[in-house]
């Protein structure tokens, strides 16, 4: 979709940044563009245990938490009159639709993003999450979807207001410039536990209809973590962090025996999805056209044989086509084993 608003992948890249609203996004070896770095759960006041940042990545039952949401504007005129939306998720794969959002919100106004610049928003409407809210959560690890826009008092206003309820409005984050999505969790898995398979509890979004086939599918990565994963792990409780260790993109772990390097699992672990609407992995299957709007569809995750304390086992989820295109959101999930 043309035009000079965008909600940028890599803004926490600074002056390494590469995104210039181009979509769909080609340089997954950055990061996916389901891992947006300006999208951002805020708690209104600094989490009392001290275990959450104020801004990141996380929320817990009785928080007051809001989104903050970064907008860019490639344009070489401010661009008036802009406002964003952004949505709360179970985290899952597949197409999002604001009418299965937990909850939504909205900028209280419009601001003015200047030329060439970036605007963060933090959207009003506070949120305090209850259990049953996170259930479906990990650790209070959400999915999170915005949208920006002009309002009507702008002529030939760019992008456009979603419905907040819309049963209908599918959000597509991986082809319109104007949204963008924050979709990853991280899980510690104890080491004594190693052998226990670790549940990662994800929903399924289907796409309209019921006549295409599709497949579940899980991806070991390897890579190196990107910005956000190495963001996200940074106010992990017991991660150690500094400035020139997340320039170099690394981290430590506080262990009884001191702090161990945080290093990338390179065995790849095991993979079951609990069967049910959704058959199991790499099965091929078509949804009822009567199947909910929500599927859960929980994996278990069994790692390799006696892990190291700090080793990060990460992967992608995904619901695929018949031709192996993502449909909607992946998912990145990350495990770090702990003491």
């Amino acid at each position: 979709m043309p035009g000079n608003l965008f909600l940028p992948i890599d803004i926490d890249r600074g002056a390494n940044s590469i995104d210039d609203g181009q979509r769909p996004w080609a340089h997954e070896d950055v990061h996916p563009w389901y891992n947006n770095a300006g999208i951002l759960l805020h708690l209104v006041e600094p989490d009392p245990t001290g275990e959450l940042p104020q801004d990141g990545y996380q929320t817990r039952v009785g928080a007051d938490t809001t989104v903050k949401v970064t907008v860019k504007n490639k344009g070489s005129q401010p661009m008036n009159g802009v406002e964003v939306q952004a949505w709360v998720f179970p985290p899952g794969i597949g197409v999002m639709r604001p009418g299965l959002a937990i909850r939504s919100f909205v900028s209280d106004g419009a601001a003015v993003v200047p030329a060439g610049g970036v605007t963060q928003f933090t959207l009003v409407q506070n949120w305090k999450p209850d259990q049953t809210e996170l259930d479906r959560s990990s650790d209070g690890h959400v999915c999170l979807v915005a949208n920006c826009f002009q309002n009507d008092t702008v002529q030939n206003p760019e992008g456009h207001l979603a419905p907040l309820d819309g049963d209908h409005s599918d959000l597509h984050p991986d082809t319109n410039q104007h949204q963008g999505q924050l979709n990853i969790m991280l899980l510690p898995a104890p080491r004594v536990t190693r052998k226990l398979p670790k549940k990662v509890p994800t929903t399924t979004y289907p796409p309209p209809g019921g006549e295409q086939a599709f497949t579940v599918s899980a991806a070991h990565v390897t890579t190196k973590p990107s910005s956000v994963q190495l963001s996200v792990l940074a106010k992990h409780p017991g991660v150690v962090a500094t400035e020139a260790g997340l320039a170099r993109g690394e981290l430590s772990l506080t262990t009884s025996n001191g702090p161990v390097p945080i290093t990338v699992g390179t065995e790849p672990p095991g993979f079951e999805l609990t069967p049910g609407l959704v058959p199991g992995l790499d099965t091929r299957f078509r949804f009822d056209v009567d199947r909910p709007d929500r599927v859960e569809t929980d994996l278990a995750v069994q790692l390799p044989d006696d892990p190291e304390v700090g080793s990060l086992h990460t992967f992608d989820l995904g619901l695929f086509d018949e031709r192996g295109g993502l449909v909607g959101s992946g998912l990145r999930v990350m495990i770090l084993v702990t003491e």
